[in-house]
């Protein structure tokens, strides 16, 4: 197995006051180290944070799993598997979804989160897969 990498670049969660990166977790109104990182396995890729729960997720396509990291510690909370070629990943605002899409093989997993935070039992409550059609080209 290879050694964890680290974040695929720096995070900010601008309404936690959190700075997520090279390993540690930074409160940005003081710049003092709050929390290390959970050593994510595999080759974390993208990352978005929810500001509404405080989750970050992370994609991981030598695995094909999203890492549900705790934004304001740094703690692993979940890995979720979810599809092969991880391309997209992004968080609605308003609902807290996550969408996660796969580069060859059409398809989007959405992840809805726990309604309680503090529960890492259930820090995802379910994930469903659909294949999307490919439009048609007209010449």
């Amino acid at each position: 197995m290879p050694p964890p990498e680290p974040l695929p670049r720096v995070v900010l969660a601008h309404h936690l006051g959190r700075l997520l990166t090279a390993g540690v977790v930074l409160n940005t109104g003081t710049g003092a180290v709050v929390g290390h990182v959970a050593h994510l396995i595999g080759q974390p890729r993208l990352a978005s944070v929810d500001e509404a729960n405080g989750n970050l997720y992370v994609t991981d396509v030598q695995y094909d799993h999203v890492h549900v990291v705790d934004a304001r510690t740094g703690a692993l909370l979940a890995t979720v598997p979810v599809g092969h070629s991880l391309y997209g990943l992004a968080v609605a605002p308003r609902t807290g979804l996550v969408f996660v899409t796969t580069l060859y093989s059409d398809t989007i997993t959405l992840l809805a989160p726990a309604p309680s935070r503090f529960s890492a039992s259930a820090v995802v409550t379910s994930a469903a897969t659909a294949t999307l059609g490919r439009p048609e080209l007209r010449a």
